[in-house]
């Protein structure tokens, strides 16, 4: 529900409202979990983040306020919402098949390291493609340009 509420403000085009309730929902999200952590133990932290979604309630009783629910629109379109949820639910599934694997037959303990060697991954590859197009750049390129001359005319000069 509330990723419609996401797809609905980028659609929009309200992109610094996004920006604000989605850091508006972290900050809650860190406050109240470590608070209810305190009260609650494990608990807790799952109903804080569950209640840092409250700032998004508040579009969703807006919209519910300003439009009318017609059902007859929701036949027409069900077999998109069919589409959608299935592809939804299939890539939800395709990220995590590999730890529900992983887990019952190597144990809890080589879960965790494969998980902390796969972020390694990611964030090595999310480098090398962020350096790839730097490298690639007119920017790159400028950057080199005055770090040449740099080193070229200050001799000169002094």
């Amino acid at each position: 529900i509330f990723s419609l509420i996401i797809a609905e403000l980028l659609g929009k085009g309200f992109y610094k409202k996004h920006a604000i309730y989605m850091v508006l929902q972290k900050i809650i999200m860190i406050v109240l979990t470590i608070g209810f952590y305190s009260i609650w133990d494990l608990e807790g932290i799952l109903i804080g983040i569950a209640l840092s979604y409250f700032p998004f309630t508040i579009l969703i009783y807006s919209g519910f306020k300003s439009g009318k629910i017609q059902i007859s629109i929701l036949k027409s379109k069900k077999f998109f919402m069919i589409n959608n949820f299935s592809l939804e639910i299939s890539r939800i599934f395709g990220g995590h098949v590999d730890k529900l694997i992983i887990a019952p037959l190597f144990g809890f303990m080589l879960l965790g390291n494969y998980q902390l060697g796969f972020q390694f991954f990611l964030m090595m590859s999310i480098s090398r493609s962020k350096s790839a197009r730097f490298a690639h750049s007119d920017a790159a390129l400028s950057i080199i340009c005055v770090k040449l001359s740099n080193i070229i005319f200050i001799p000169l000069v002094s």
